[in-house]
């Protein structure tokens, strides 16, 4: 494997350097992956956690995300810089795990902690 940058930071930081606790999971480690969906590929990391709703206002293809027991209203995923789950009235915030075919991911970056001062109130929980 060679050698791996995290932008955390929104700078090239190399994954040693940075002082916060970071997953890096590249796309060769998706594609290798056993899991068929994103939603758990990511379940896979040490302390992620997410599950699927069925029922009238859901298909299976949303979920929420908690990370380190922060609920998905305080987790920002971002895909190439844009939020994906939606935190309207401060309600739990779905993310549309279906959506994202694991074929177009090019890595997957878990930062856990605290990123507020980043990208915002959303990034609380990471």
């Amino acid at each position: 494997m060679g050698e791996v940058v995290v932008s955390a930071t929104r700078t090239e930081a190399r994954v040693f350097n940075v002082p916060q606790d970071v997953t890096v999971l590249s796309s060769e480690a998706i594609m290798a992956s056993p899991f068929e969906g994103v939603e758990d590929i990511v379940r896979s990391v040490v302390g992620i956690d997410n599950f699927r709703h069925y029922g009238l206002q859901t298909n299976g293809i949303v979920s929420p995300v908690i990370m380190r027991g922060v609920g998905s209203n305080r987790v920002l995923l971002l895909v190439d810089g844009v939020p994906q789950n939606d935190n309207f009235n401060n309600a739990i915030a779905w993310v549309g795990w279906g959506y994202i075919p694991k074929e177009t991911i090019e890595r997957i970056e878990i930062v856990r902690g605290p990123t507020s001062t980043l990208y915002g109130s959303e990034g609380l929980g990471g």
